[in-house]
């Protein structure tokens, strides 16, 4: 059976994104694959620099998450967007990974996830982190955001049959990545 290890890059209690990961990993065939879902809140570092790593080397809760992620054989991300960018506290935690190792996702499958009450539902942010974790050798085998999460998304699923297929036909392309 096939791990997969999911969490949310916001650092907000009541995360929209963290509802959209919940209701996204509810789709994935639990046959086939093991699921767990993390706070990274619970692995959240100091502020990345320079100068923390070199008087204090890489944090114990990137070893940590590090060695966690290891266990898994692919990824599932939910991100808030930011001003049109990535949440500062998922590049912190990003960027101390990538001193650690620079290739930390192994070449492993990763799935993004974002959704905002705007039309855009953070494409912007999705795609970005789309390209840029390539580099991290993370294989992006699906992205899928949500807009207008307050009107598409009540009682802790999304009601928009529309979007709806579009988050189960992300789900597929990334678990077909699996075989």
């Amino acid at each position: 059976m096939k791990k997969i290890l999911a969490f949310t890059g916001s650092n907000h209690s009541k995360s929209i994104n963290r509802q959209v990961l919940k209701f996204a990993l509810e789709q994935i065939d639990k046959m086939s694959f093991e699921v767990k879902e993390i706070d990274l809140r619970d692995y959240e570092p100091v502020m990345l620099s320079l100068d923390e790593q070199r008087e204090n080397g890489i944090p114990a809760e990137t070893i940590e998450l590090y060695e966690l992620m290891q266990g898994f054989d692919g990824y599932i991300i939910a991100s808030p967007e930011h001003n049109g960018s990535v949440p500062a506290f998922l590049k912190n935690i990003i960027d101390w990974l990538s001193r650690n190792e620079l290739k930390f996702f192994h070449g492993k499958p990763l799935l993004l996830l974002s959704t905002s009450n705007g039309r855009n539902g953070g494409k912007t942010n999705i795609s970005f982190l789309a390209e840029s974790y390539k580099r991290f050798d993370a294989a992006v085998s699906g992205t899928y955001s949500l807009p207008l999460f307050s009107e598409k998304f009540q009682d802790g699923k999304i009601k928009d049959e529309g979007e709806l297929t579009l988050l189960q036909n992300a789900i597929k392309e990334f678990t077909q990545k699996f075989s």
